[in-house]
């Protein structure tokens, strides 16, 4: 191309051979930037990168539990291998004391930090089939909540635990009285977690572990589902609790022990009333429980097991009232005592149909064909 000077130019660019050198930036993560030998280090690092709180808890705890044993290991092989006598006794128990101190230290740091009530011997893995019953027992409760009751049940064995391992399993009065006040600590906090409707649905649920009464099968009481909770928490308010979670007695002596049995009878017969508190201590009979599951099995009323049992009873008094009478001779107390037999075959076959006296029969009757005087 010629110019208006006459010169001629090259209108096409330049090309250059030149690299351009790119630099990439990249969000790649890595888990070495999370570490930290501090446990509130550690926590602020996986909260800074959005780390979900459950998620928090898990990698938390499985840090806690790998320095518990590491701990453990430790201090309990710290001593020469043949000490013995008093020293090793005085090593033992100032081991305890270590152990006993940094598991404090450590359930007071996990509580701060993420809000977890740990216990060294809660097992934070635990089966799935435990977590569903133990959720069943709590009730209604958030995620956040179930744990940190979970954990706290498990941490309430640690409090007695600490006065056996420094009373050597003797208590005395006070320190009874300081095992009580320290459970009531634990109870007033974790009163904080929930409403007042869940924490006495808590309540109810766990007290109903106690043995109210020595029958297995809850369905032979006349009890309604609220009843129920009523004598629960009567149980609880009246024995102390949580005394079924910690699996023991709070409670000083046998005396006091008694003394709370009378109580509670009495308000289970007010809850229940006359009647059906007299079914209750029929039931206490094994006797009468086996006729009852009878009649209930065949579809009969009932009342025909109350009948039954009061024949036995009867025969029972009639064959005592014989064996006390001088004026029997063998053969004479022999009659009589075959004449009982048969009336009171007489009336439970037709007490509990034919069906259901052959069944008798077969079971718990056996004493109806071999009566004897007592």
């Amino acid at each position: 191309m010629r110019s208006s000077g006459g010169m001629e130019t090259n209108s096409t660019p330049a090309v250059s051979n030149w690299l351009v050198e790119t630099q990439w930036v990249t969000n790649r993560f890595d888990w070495s930037q999370l570490e930290s030998a501090q446990l509130d280090e550690f926590v602020a690092k996986l909260r800074a990168v959005g780390c979900p709180p459950r998620t928090i808890r898990d990698l938390v705890l499985a840090r806690v539990e790998r320095l518990q044993v590491a701990r453990e290991r430790e201090i309990k092989f710290a001593d020469p291998f043949w000490l013995a006598g008093r020293e090793r006794a005085r090593a033992t128990r100032t081991r305890e004391l270590q152990l006993q101190a940094w598991d404090r230290e450590m359930t007071a740091t996990l509580r701060q930090l993420i809000g977890v009530e740990w216990s060294p011997e809660a097992d934070h893995n635990q089966d799935l089939t435990e977590q569903a019953v133990f959720r069943f027992c709590i009730g209604p409760v958030t995620e956040d909540q179930f744990e940190r009751v979970s954990t706290w049940v498990n941490s309430l064995a640690t409090i007695r635990d600490t006065i056996n391992s420094q009373t050597g399993g003797v208590w005395l009065e006070e320190d009874h009285a300081r095992y009580r006040a320290e459970i009531q600590r634990e109870v007033e906090g974790c009163r904080g977690w929930f409403s007042p409707a869940q924490f006495e649905e808590f309540v109810a649920r766990t007290a109903a572990f106690g043995e109210f009464f020595e029958v297995d099968d809850l369905s032979l009481l006349p009890i309604t589902p609220d009843e129920l909770r009523r004598i629960s928490l009567a149980t609880a308010e009246t024995c102390g609790w949580p005394r079924e979670l910690l699996d023991v007695s709070i409670v000083d002596d046998d005396e006091e022990e008694n003394t709370h049995e009378l109580a509670l009878q009495q308000r289970f017969r007010a809850i229940l009333g006359d009647e059906r508190w007299a079914e209750i201590e029929r039931l206490q009979d094994h006797d009468y429980r086996a006729i009852l599951e009878l009649v209930i099995e065949n579809g009969l009323p009932r009342e025909r097991a109350q009948a039954a049992h009061e024949v036995r009873q009867l025969v029972n008094e009639e064959a005592a009232r014989l064996q006390a009478d001088q004026t029997l001779d063998p053969t004479g107390h022999r009659r009589q005592v075959d004449t009982l037999a048969v009336a009171a075959q007489a009336s439970l076959l037709s007490l509990l149909g034919e069906a259901a006296y052959g069944q008798y029969l077969g079971g718990g009757g056996q004493w109806l064909t071999n009566l004897t005087m007592p």
